[in-house]
């Protein structure tokens, strides 16, 4: 019996038979086949396939995307000043090894049943950002409200109710690379300013 794992196998010998060897390499050739599964569609048209699937895979998803994950959240990468954002110390990214940081969820921040994702910046007291300090995903008990020498923004929130237990239903705020900047108020404090990059 030929080997189908060797071609030399597929070749026939002076007086043997060629329809058993014909067979197995019409078995061979069926096998590479392309089938459908469960929302793959597969057309073919003379020597053309095409391959119709259905994709759970969003659109446009944008930076700092939220991504729910039981009680912890992940993010999309998002630069401010086209500086990467961390959660602890690791970059939204992920770290060498390829590992992406979770930011878990502690139901001692919700506040009316609402909590929020947010980023935080630290300037120093001419308002740069300290380029030792990169741009840090929080979570805070109320709407981001920069003070002083912390710049906040709200990237997300999230809502418990009758119909979405903890960790809440998801809604997103932003969906851009952000640029931060500073001004001085007439009393001499500083006001903290997010943009679009």
């Amino acid at each position: 019996m030929p080997n189908i794992g060797d071609p030399a196998s597929f070749r026939v010998q002076p007086g043997q038979r060629v329809r058993p060897v014909f067979n197995l390499f019409l078995d061979c050739l069926e096998s590479l086949r392309i089938l459908g599964g469960v929302g793959v569609l597969i057309t073919r048209k003379g020597r053309a396939t095409c391959i119709n699937a259905r994709s759970a895979v969003r659109s446009f998803t944008g930076a700092f995307f939220v991504l729910l994950n039981g009680p912890a959240v992940t993010l999309g990468i998002g630069l401010v000043n086209g500086v990467e954002a961390v959660i602890g110390t690791t970059p939204v990214s992920g770290d060498a090894r390829g590992q992406v940081p979770i930011l878990k969820l502690s139901a001692s921040l919700y506040t009316a049943g609402q909590t929020w994702i947010a980023l935080e910046v630290e300037t120093d007291a001419a308002g740069k950002m300290d380029s030792k300090k990169p741009p840090r995903i929080v979570q805070l008990a109320k709407y981001p409200i920069s003070t002083g020498t912390i710049a906040r923004h709200a990237l997300a929130t999230l809502r418990i109710s009758a119909t979405a237990a903890f960790p809440g239903q998801l809604h997103q705020i932003t969906y851009f690379d952000l640029q931060h900047s500073t001004s001085v108020d007439a009393q001499g404090a500083l006001r903290h300013f997010f943009s679009p990059a």
